[in-house]
């Protein structure tokens, strides 16, 4: 007598299996077991695809992929940013550059639960079709391994994050590369018409001169100017205090000086010229009405690149960069495993003494790397392509917050990045909406976040200035709407506004900042189911 077979399949069953009904029990329990072992592994798989769904809809539902107004996609709200936050009771969210809105919590908790329940029922379907069309085109073996869909759905997850964004601002075409930005939103640089210029929330001015050209370099925090300026064919170290310019002095020896950066102290460093041409030169310090020369580790040259407010400068000397302080004297910095011995410069450092500067790798022909030296150990920030022969990167400037500028081979050229240990390198062409233009070049960020630098817009080289979305976190407790703002520029103009309909609105709260966060509390309408908020800076 023939017996009826028990057929077991799935995934870890490894095809059809026949066992007779008189089989040993051993191999029967065996059997039993396994078939228990698949049920239970697709069982947390479904659980863990409806868990996924139901986050995913959570992060769609904050980010408005699906709008709770029926004309909401329809208003456009402007140049507005702003961040999420789940507030007491209620939830408050950013809709990036539309807004912010209060949802009515009976409505949405059901539309949301609607949306949760349908792709709970989707989503293994997907995955299912995205599996065996992945087997059909070889990119999964026979097994069915579901581990890469949740990949994909985690990746899309993290798709929907609100990333920092910029906006920028044209500060025209300059007539020097060089610029300088402080901690109050001010800038320096040099005109067409080489003058010296300090930029202050939209108004550029020209500064003074001695009777030639002038050029801006650095400005720090009082809003002091170092450059330089031409009387007849002499280069002269200047500082410029508003309108009024002081002649620094110089070397006995020399024929022209060039200030770059200055401090909160006033001294100014650079380096002076002290032959015929462009060599020999010296790093120089200029404080108190005395000029120091600091001297070279080999060789007749040295040139200083950056001053903190602690008196530490950083500059390069004939084939190494160093550190000076008035206690050590001028220091070389090691070179770092890995690269070209003699191929590496500093070019600034912030009051951490954290500093920045580049390298050639030896695996890499003609190549060079962004790399950050922080307490005592140097760390290559990697490029915007995949490494390759004479592809280049360069640090140009950090602030307080570890955030690094500078340019980088990019797929589509030379491209500004701004880097830091949590995000890495990013492409800051990828964190503006104005597709007019292209950011090339990264020269400095202060501690708000703003970045100065060069880019082409339609074409044409200009500079800018990238002044970061605030953040705008909410609370909601009763009544009262709680407001914390932060990632301000000091002594940028913001104003919160609202409305009830999208479509009039008014100020809520005008203010310049003066530090990078402030707080207020409001109170809100009870009989008002929604009130939508925008950020204007």
């Amino acid at each position: 007598m023939s017996e009826r077979p028990i057929k077991i399949t799935g995934a870890n069953a490894g095809g059809p299996h026949q066992l007779p009904m008189r089989t040993h029990w051993a191999a029967r329990i065996a059997a039993f077991y396994r078939w228990q072992r698949v049920k239970s592994h697709y069982s947390r798989k479904c659980v863990l695809v409806i868990l996924i769904c139901c986050a995913l809809v959570t992060s769609a539902r904050a980010f408005s992929f699906w709008p709770p107004h029926t004309d909401w996609t329809s208003k456009a709200l402007g140049s507005h940013y702003g961040f999420m936050e789940w507030g007491d009771g209620r939830t408050l969210v950013c809709l990036g550059s539309r807004g912010f809105w209060i949802p009515h919590p009976i409505q949405d908790v059901a539309r949301t639960a609607t949306l949760c329940v349908a792709c709970a029922v989707a989503c293994p379907i997907i995955t299912m079709l995205i599996l065996r069309a992945g087997r059909a085109a070889g990119i999964y073996g026979s097994r069915m391994n579901t581990k890469y869909p949740f990949v994909l759905v985690i990746c899309l997850l993290g798709l929907g994050a609100n990333a920092q964004s910029y906006r920028v601002t044209d500060l025209g075409v300059l007539g020097r590369p060089e610029m300088g930005l402080n901690n109050n939103s001010q800038i320096t640089g040099t005109t067409v018409d080489n003058k010296a210029f300090r930029w202050d929330t939209g108004v550029m001015t020209t500064l003074g001169t001695l009777g030639g050209t002038s050029f801006g370099r650095g400005i720090n925090d009082v809003g002091q100017i170092a450059g330089y300026a031409y009387i007849g064919d002499s280069m002269r170290a200047v500082v410029f205090n508003g309108t009024n310019l002081t002649d620094l002095g110089a070397l006995p020896s020399a024929v022209a000086n060039n200030p770059v950066a200055i401090n909160n102290l006033g001294q100014v460093v650079g380096l002076t010229i002290t032959g015929p041409g462009s060599y020999p030169y010296v790093a120089t310090l200029w404080q108190g009405g005395n000029v120091t020369n600091l001297g070279t580790l080999s060789g007749n040259n040295s040139r200083a690149s950056d001053i903190n407010n602690l008196a530490t400068i950083v500059g390069n000397s004939g084939n190494h960069a160093f550190v000076y302080t008035s206690v050590t004297g001028m220091q070389p910095v090691s070179d770092p495993p890995g690269f070209v011995p003699g191929s590496i410069t500093a070019s600034a450092l912030n009051d951490s003494g954290s500093m920045v500067g580049s390298g050639s790798p030896t695996n890499y022909v003609q190549g060079a790397r962004a790399l950050v030296w922080k307490q005592g150990t140097v760390l290559d920030i990697g490029l915007l392509i995949p490494p390759k022969n004479s592809a280049f990167s360069f640090a140009h400037d950090i602030n307080s917050f570890e955030e690094v500028v500078g340019d980088s081979d990019s797929p589509t050229g030379t491209h500004a990045f701004l880097y830091d240990s949590t995000n890495g390198m990013r492409d800051l062409n990828r964190m503006i909406t104005d597709t007019n233009w292209v950011l090339t070049s990264a020269v400095a960020i202060n501690d708000s976040g703003q970045i100065i630098g060069l880019g082409s817009h339609n074409g044409q080289t200009r500079g800018f200035l990238l002044t970061p979305a605030p953040i705008l976190k909410l609370s909601a407790v009763g009544d009262q709407l709680g407001f914390l703002a932060s990632k301000l520029a000091k002594n940028w103009h913001y104003t919160v506004q609202y409305s009830e309909n999208l479509t009039t609105w008014s100020n809520l709260q005008t203010f310049i900042a003066s530090s990078n966060q402030t707080n207020w509390q409001v109170s809100l309408d009870p009989s008002s189911l929604r009130r939508f908020f925008r950020f204007q800076f």
